[in-house]
């Protein structure tokens, strides 16, 4: 990141560039810092990039959909809502503003009905976006609407039926949790058919044969549970693999 931050300082300090170069480093920079979390030096930085587009172009929208995230990340939620807004108006056919300000109107104002409709128009402008589903997924979950979920993860997944991850969220959303929860659709088999397919599609990921393992375990399948462990333990990075997974292991294998 420190490397990333000087050689964009470098290019921003040559004259020759145009505005519109400048607002693509600028925006770069502010996701390095988003991704280190730096919130202050990303809306700053998203906030150059926007003013060099100039906040009235088409071409400043997505840089305007992250400075407003900055800007909630940092609390100034009246100046995040002007920036969503500012980019819904910019592009009527994309749906990310619409997402963010569907998330706003429920995590600050528990104002289903407005974010409902904020995402009636992100589903109308791009039906066939998973993530737009899976944004519904995740709302309908916050609201404790388990038909609402299961329906926008069905939808969800049959516009990305290969994402092993997509899968690994569902495979959650199956899952029991002791105590169980009032109105879940907990079910081990439906969690398994999900954790199985991720592990198909995403044979070194260790969190889904984990979570595939635990749920074999629960199903008293301990033969099987104690492969998807190792196989857990042997895919994490750096042989850093938490002592749970170990615990979990011994669990199996002495079952």
């Amino acid at each position: 990141f420190a490397e990333a931050e000087k050689r964009s300082r470098d290019l921003l300090a040559q004259s020759r560039l145009d505005n519109a170069e400048r607002a693509a480093i600028y925006h770069n920079l502010g996701l390095g810092y988003e991704l280190q979390a730096n919130w202050p030096r990303a809306q700053e930085s998203y906030a150059k990039a926007v003013e060099r587009f100039g906040a009235s172009q088409p071409s400043a929208y997505v840089s305007l959909v992250r400075l407003g995230y900055a800007q909630r990340q940092n609390g100034d939620l009246t100046g995040a809502e002007d920036s969503f807004e500012q980019a819904a108006a910019l592009d009527k056919t994309a749906p990310w503003a619409y997402l963010e300000l569907a998330s706003l109107a429920w995590n600050t104002q528990q104002d289903r009905q407005t974010a409902e409709q904020w995402l009636r128009q992100a589903e109308q402008v791009a039906p066939d976006n998973a993530y737009v589903h899976l944004r519904r997924a995740e709302l309908c979950t916050a609201w404790e609407d388990s038909n609402c979920t299961e329906n926008a993860y069905e939808m969800a997944l049959a516009r990305r039926p290969d994402s092993g991850w997509l899968h690994s969220r569902v495979g959650a959303f199956y899952l029991p949790t002791n105590p169980v929860r009032d109105g879940q659709k907990q079910d081990w088999d439906k969690a398994a058919e999900h954790y199985a397919r991720a592990v198909e599609l995403r044979p070194r990921d260790p969190w889904a044969n984990e979570r595939l393992g635990y749920v074999l375990l629960n199903q008293r399948r301990p033969v099987e549970a104690v492969d998807y462990y190792a196989r857990a333990i042997a895919s994490t990075y750096d042989d850093s693999a938490p002592a749970r997974i170990y615990c979990s292991l011994a669990a199996a294998q002495q079952s």
